[in-house]
């Protein structure tokens, strides 16, 4: 009776103790993916190198109520922000918006119902819509300037500018177990669509990345494989960059030329992240997970590491100019590098046995999610924002001179928030 006293005994002040220790430790945090505190997981190496050393410190770039706005309140199908901080907005009605130093002018009140996509070119100054029927679909062209709308034939599939100019490329069913790739070019006083190339392909979506090249890949599901394909219009081939990968998904940039892509596990739940190049190859495995519609590149600027080639913006000699300009004032010790976006939910549980990308398309999984910078050069990883009221599953993300744009998917609203 003694002994089991004691024991007893024993056991209480081992429970105190822990409580104790909590109280004045503070309990570990689960709030961020892996169960790690303050940053994410560390990136583990691929077989194409190390183009992730590690992880460094999580940065924290301020507190919410002094760094989010609320740009637009939509509902918002799509938009386009300049370095300036002019943003462009098509709505999910189809009015078109244009919003700078806080004010909105309306260049189109159009009523366009069953917007199936909307894709701005490179300057944001013209814009294709496709709306009506997925299978047969209606698309028309709005140029900003004029405030004028083009009306082009019904049938173009995945419409999608050119990164550089304004050639639009797009799919067409052929009726017969075929797609053909074709492209617009509306620069001309006449826009005449031309044919690219023919194939045995369907249900694929384009994404034009780089002047030279298209990529076409099929829609991500967990339950079926599939395949992405580049086509240079240089030299008119069509080349594999990844073949019968279930639930393959990426988003794509352009130099350097990488993309962030998604693929499902053999369990069909789950899945895992890498860096890849525009043969496929691995870059880069990534130890958190999330989806790539749910991330995006883009230029920052930071402290250069000694073993970094920092990306330079090469299209226009402005932005070379203010480059050199700004290493001169800055002794050199600033540069601009290429940083991953990401909106990673915080549950990463949940993400891990459940059937990726559909369950996320079909809103079966409600995020909340924590949007990180991730230095490509460095690993360093920056807290850019975590959490909102009505909760926070941000898409379409996109970095434009010092902001952060993202939609909510909660409230369909454009949100900003401001990068150091």
């Amino acid at each position: 009776m003694r002994k089991r006293f004691i024991i007893i005994i024993v056991a209480l002040v081992v429970v105190v103790g822990v409580i104790v220790y909590f109280f004045i430790t503070g309990a570990p945090s689960s709030t961020t993916p892996g169960g790690q505190t303050g940053s994410l997981p560390g990136a583990s190496v691929g077989t194409g190198g190390a183009l992730l050393p590690g992880v460094g410190t999580s940065t924290p770039l301020g507190s919410a109520g002094s760094q989010i706005a609320i740009v637009d309140s939509g509902p918002v199908a799509a938009y386009f922000a300049n370095s300036t901080g002019t943003v462009t907005v098509v709505r999910s009605n189809g009015a078109i918006v244009q919003i700078a130093n806080g004010q909105a002018v309306s260049l189109s009140s159009s009523s366009i119902s069953d917007i199936i996509s909307a894709a701005f070119s490179y300057d944001g100054r013209k814009i294709a819509i496709s709306y009506g029927s997925a299978a047969n679909p209606q698309t028309s062209v709005f140029d900003a300037q004029s405030r004028t709308w083009t009306q082009l034939s019904m049938g173009m599939l995945s419409p999608v500018w050119s990164p550089l100019d304004y050639r639009l490329a797009f799919l067409r069913n052929g009726g017969n177990g075929t797609e053909s790739l074709n492209v617009i070019d509306f620069s001309k006083a006449k826009p005449t669509a031309s044919t690219l190339g023919t194939w045995y392909v369907q249900d694929m979506a384009l994404q034009w990345t780089m002047s030279s090249t298209i990529i076409l890949s099929g829609s991500p599901s967990a339950r079926a494989d599939v395949s992405a394909l580049a086509f240079n219009t240089v030299k008119s081939t069509l080349t594999p960059i990844v073949v019968s990968r279930a639930g393959f998904s990426a988003i794509w940039n352009g130099t350097p030329s990488m993309g962030l892509a998604f693929s499902t596990t053999p369990a069909q739940r789950g899945g895992h992240l890498q860096l890849i190049d525009v043969q496929g190859a691995t870059l880069q495995n990534l130890s958190f997970l999330t989806l790539p519609l749910k991330c995006a590149f883009g230029q920052a600027i930071g402290p250069a590491p000694s073993s970094a080639v920092p990306v330079v913006p090469s299209s226009t000699k402005a932005a070379t100019s203010a480059t050199s300009s700004l290493r001169t004032t800055a002794t050199s010790t600033l540069s601009f590098y290429l940083a991953l976006y990401c909106a990673v939910p915080n549950d990463q549980d949940t993400l891990s046995y459940k059937p990726l990308p559909d369950a996320y398309l079909q809103h079966a999984i409600p995020t909340n999610d924590t949007v990180y910078r991730i230095n490509i050069t460095t690993g360093h990883i920056d807290t850019a924002f975590s959490g909102l009221a009505s909760g926070l599953d941000a898409t379409m993300l996109h970095a434009a001179g010092t902001k952060l744009y993202f939609v909510n998917w909660y409230d369909k609203k454009l949100y900003s928030v401001v990068l150091p």
